[in-house]
């Protein structure tokens, strides 16, 4: 079975990722960005199959040196994006390397069976692998039903088919954990976070408790934004930095609330705090992981509206550090998040600047 893209799980929902991992006859991994989820699946698949796995990488920069050996297939990127080209070079080397597996040619491509040549490969006992091959069907087919739901006219209609799906998984407690995150990012991105927090509040104890559940949960309250739901937001991240220390996403989500405090409240006393408060939870979140620019340039447009010269300075000595964490990722073209710090970056760098346009944008 092969593995057709990413799965788009928020990145805690392990059984799909383990069966595809264990199960794929052949699977492709791209180690252009060096996601350390990413390299951590491929260590998974090394020790699971001597051959048929296939990494590929865009020449922007170099592998990290313990993958540096793995055979893998480069490929070219003409300012962030592929072009006819390449792609089609990438497509060639791509089948070539899986006609050598399928006719029995394959090299081992895994550093571990290179290393033990006598290592057995893993074998999955067949009613394990039937149990995790009917978790994955069921959760492609509960992700079906979600697109179709997605597919109505309006988010009003959207939010009534994803209401009806839930309904129809009968007892929450009882249904498999990925799809009741399924479930509840399917909520988020329709906007229907009055939705998404009552799911959240009626998830099992452990999914409760679960990190990024509690982000996404304190997301959906602030943007619900009903009496108090920001406060008990700021508690609930300042409770998950206590347990488990500082991170980019955690911290990002905590700077957007105070800065969402600081538009409403902008007319009140008030309003300094929560712009300090912003700043302050946005530098952090960079400083905790300088490879992650979202906290960062959200760092700088806030210093900049402050306007005061230490904070103007201090956005001066910011602006570089996120511009190479932007361009360390070797895509700041590609896709409209990393396009739109790219611009916003160009306007902060402006002399006598104040980017009141596109600082209030994330």
């Amino acid at each position: 079975m092969p593995v057709t893209g990413p799965l788009k799980s928020g990145g805690i929902i392990h059984v799909p990722m383990f069966a595809r991992i264990l199960l794929s006859d052949f699977m492709v991994a791209d180690l252009t960005l060096g996601n350390p989820n990413v390299f951590y699946e491929l260590g998974i698949r090394h020790l699971a199959k001597p051959f048929t796995t296939i990494p590929i990488f865009a020449t922007t920069s170099a592998l990290p040196f313990d993958v540096n050996m793995v055979r893998s297939i480069p490929y070219a990127l003409d300012q962030g994006k592929l072009t006819s080209e390449a792609t089609e070079k990438l497509c060639e080397a791509i089948a070539a390397r899986l006609r050598q597996a399928i006719g029995q040619a394959a090299q081992t491509d895994s550093p571990i069976y290179d290393l033990i040549s006598a290592l057995p490969p893993l074998q999955v006992p067949g009613p394990v692998a039937q149990t995790l091959s009917d978790r994955m069907d069921a959760q492609d087919t509960f992700r079906d039903d979600v697109l179709q739901a997605h597919a109505q006219a309006t988010d009003a209609q959207r939010r009534e088919a994803l209401q009806r799906l839930e309904q129809s998984l009968g007892e929450i407690g009882a249904v498999r954990r990925g799809i009741l995150l399924e479930l509840m990012i399917a909520y988020r991105e329709v906007r229907a976070f009055d939705e998404m927090v009552h799911l959240c509040e009626r998830f099992p104890d452990d999914l409760r408790k679960n990190p990024f559940v509690l982000q996404q949960w304190a997301l959906g309250l602030n943007r619900r934004h009903a009496i108090g739901d920001q406060d008990r937001a700021v508690e609930m991240l300042a409770a998950l930095i206590r347990s488990r220390g500082p991170d980019p996403e955690t911290l990002g989500l905590l700077g957007r609330i105070h800065k969402d405090r600081y538009k409403t409240h902008s007319d009140s006393p008030a309003a300094g705090g929560y712009l300090v408060a912003s700043i302050k939870a946005y530098m952090e979140g960079f400083q905790a992981d300088p490879r992650d620019y979202y906290p960062g340039i959200n760092a700088v447009t806030l210093l900049i509206h402050r306007g005061s010269k230490q904070s103007l300075k201090e956005a001066d000595e910011l602006i570089p550090i996120v511009e190479f964490a932007l361009k360390r990722s070797g895509t700041q073209t590609a896709g409209y998040w990393n396009l739109a710090t790219l611009l916003e970056l160009a306007c902060c760098k402006q002399d006598g600047r104040k980017p009141k346009f596109c600082w209030m944008r994330r």
